[in-house]
């Protein structure tokens, strides 16, 4: 029954009781549905009719074309009529269709339909979620990769604190920035204003060893981050291809993320 379904007593052609409550009127018998018969056709008839597309009593429009698209072989068992309840992919039909499995019963084959429908759903609901995770994963992995791309080179800091030894004598404490040329190259240095000029250099030599440690680990990490996000990528199309449940769930469980970001700081 669907939304527009009523239940009528009738005595003769009036219409006495409705469950939505109509006044008496007189009963419409439905007009009979357009198109051809299928009880009725030839196998010739019915194969034409379904080819080019018409209107075929009994039958829907998508029943009409999904079996149509699986091809003549098919469609030949299909206008022979012969009953069979059959479930094939998502093709439900009373008749047979030489693919599928075959049922004693329409009821049994109906209860299976519907239940194969219920765990492909389970399925792409399941896989839209592992599907979601893995998205989540590889944006902070391309994160990650990029948080490496941008560890700064340790160089300049090095040339910096050069620079300020070999113009030791014309920096001052207090000084906030200084400009000066070294190497054929112009820096302009900030400094900090509560250290002294050896201070200042010394602190550039500092930050040189702690961000060509931080490179070093970068360059390290980024190979590694790489591989595993090709391996998550790879995880990913084999759970878009997956047609069983439990794979998906052992193939989700295989993927392990770690926090690289860490090795940043």
């Amino acid at each position: 029954f669907g939304r527009r379904s009523e239940c009528l007593l009738l005595k003769g052609n009036d219409i006495i009781w409705s469950v939505k409550g109509r006044k008496k009127d007189k009963y419409k018998v439905p007009k009979p549905p357009k198109g051809l018969n299928i009880l009725e056709a030839d196998n010739n008839e019915l194969l034409s009719a379904i080819l080019n597309g018409e209107n075929i009593s009994g039958l829907t429009k998508s029943f009409v074309n999904r079996i149509r698209d699986e091809g003549k072989e098919l469609l030949e068992h299909f206008v022979e009529r012969k009953f069979e309840p059959t479930v094939f992919d998502d093709i439900l039909s009373p008749f047979s269709l030489g693919y599928g499995r075959k049922f004693s019963t329409m009821n049994d084959a109906v209860i299976q339909y519907f239940s194969s429908l219920e765990e492909k759903d389970l399925l792409e609901e399941k896989r839209k979620e592992i599907l979601k995770e893995i998205g989540r994963e590889i944006k902070r992995f391309e994160s990650v990769i990029e948080d490496f791309s941008s560890v700064k080179d340790p160089d300049d800091y090095r040339l910096k604190g050069e620079a300020l030894l070999t113009h030791i004598r014309e920096i001052k404490k207090g000084m906030k920035e200084i400009k000066l040329n070294y190497l054929d190259i112009e820096f302009s240095i900030p400094l900090d204003v509560k250290l002294s000029p050896e201070g200042n250099a010394k602190n550039y030599f500092r930050l040189y060893k702690k961000a060509k440690k931080k490179l070093e680990l970068a360059k390290k990490g980024k190979n590694k981050i790489q591989k595993d996000l090709e391996q998550l990528r790879k995880k990913r199309d084999r759970i878009l291809q997956s047609e069983d449940v439990e794979k998906l769930l052992r193939e989700f469980d295989k993927v392990k993320v770690k926090k690289t970001r860490e090795n940043l700081h």
